[in-house]
């Protein structure tokens, strides 16, 4: 089955850090949290080892793609990165995640399912309730006050860009954009993927609670695994090391290695 482009854009477009193309014995798609961009992914890159081959996905609307405009419908979003990574999945693969990347990381194996691609060893999910889990405040309806008290509960805004006007008002408009995508889309409840979940947690992230991880494990008839990690809503940016270690540990078990 093919999936139809929406706008015409190139796999490097979306994927714009090539992965390591020698040793690897997976690629592992990371998809951003909301008003992220590919590059916050690279420390963690970096860091894993050689057997696993990052891959950052890049959103229009932010870094290389600034000038490119920002989906507002998420089903073409996710049939346009559907076709950039059919280009990455003919190996071994997983697909991560980070907060509102982990709903699109679940509606992209789905989609690649329907296309026709193998299925992805593993789903991460990192710091991320249940796609419907979330919560029903819609804040890419909220005013410029409101979703910054929500981002600064995040810490998603560097203090420097806080203290710009400018900055923060773009950076506001790209993580409302984002989020108001989201909360349009129609999701469908009750989907179900046949492949594990492992769902990692800062244990003082306060925009995540315990009901909404836990609601991960209707979302897969395989396993999912919980890990908590020391740390907020960001604890995989802060320490890039424990969670690429803890990511080596969980793919190894889902490859088989």
């Amino acid at each position: 089955m093919s999936v139809q482009l929406v706008r015409e854009t190139r796999s490097e477009d979306w994927f714009p850090f090539p992965a390591r193309t020698a040793g690897e014995k997976a690629t592992l798609l990371c998809l951003p949290f909301a008003g992220g961009g590919a590059s916050r992914f690279l420390p963690l890159a970096r860091l894993l080892a050689p057997s696993i081959a990052a891959l950052p996905a890049q959103f229009p609307g932010r870094e290389n793609r600034f000038d490119d405009p920002a989906y507002t419908n998420a089903a073409e979003l996710i049939a346009d990165l559907t076709v950039a990574a059919l280009e990455h999945v003919d190996g071994p693969y997983a697909i991560l995640g980070y907060s509102l990347g982990a709903s699109y990381a679940f509606e992209l194996v789905r989609s690649l399912a329907a296309a026709g691609a193998p299925a992805p060893l593993a789903l991460f999910a990192v710091a991320s309730p249940a796609p419907h889990t979330r919560s029903s405040v819609r804040l890419g309806e909220a005013s410029d006050a409101e979703l910054l008290a929500q981002v600064q509960k995040w810490q998603a805004i560097p203090e420097e860009m806080l203290a710009d006007e400018e900055l923060l008002g773009m950076a506001l408009g790209t993580l409302r954009t984002d989020l108001g995508t989201w909360e349009r889309h129609d999701h469908a409840a009750s989907a179900m993927i046949d492949r594990p979940i492992f769902v990692y947690s800062g244990h003082a992230d306060p925009t995540v609670n315990r009901p909404q991880l836990a609601g991960w494990r209707v979302r897969t008839s395989a396993a999912a695994r919980f890990r908590t990690f020391t740390g907020e809503h960001f604890f995989g940016f802060d320490e890039p090391g424990v969670l690429a270690a803890a990511i080596e540990a969980d793919l190894s078990i889902a490859g088989g290695w």
